[in-house]
């Protein structure tokens, strides 16, 4: 659902976003929670990773145990420059 909310944004790029994750999996949270994380690892890739035009993949992956859920997620994109990376964690970065 939450790719699917942001087909419009998704649909002018040559991004395409595999959901990986097991349609049998059963999870009890906030969904407000993870939609806003997903939308906002969506749209930071979408912004940040990619030229525009370029193609594209982001792979979203969900595995589950027995007490807990593990959400992958990770884009082929340019990555972060070698001198951002010790601010990375930086409030307001």
């Amino acid at each position: 659902m939450i790719i699917t909310s942001l087909r419009p944004t998704l649909k002018g790029t040559n991004i395409l976003v595999e959901n990986l994750c097991d349609k049998d999996i059963v999870c009890y949270t906030n969904p407000g929670a993870i939609y806003q994380i997903l939308s906002n690892l969506l749209m930071n890739s979408v912004i940040h990773a990619y030229d525009e035009g370029q193609n594209g993949v982001i792979h979203i992956f969900c595995e589950q145990s027995s007490d807990s859920l593990k959400l992958t997620y990770q884009d082929d994109g340019r990555g972060i420059p070698p001198e951002n990376l010790s601010k990375l964690f930086d409030p307001f970065f």
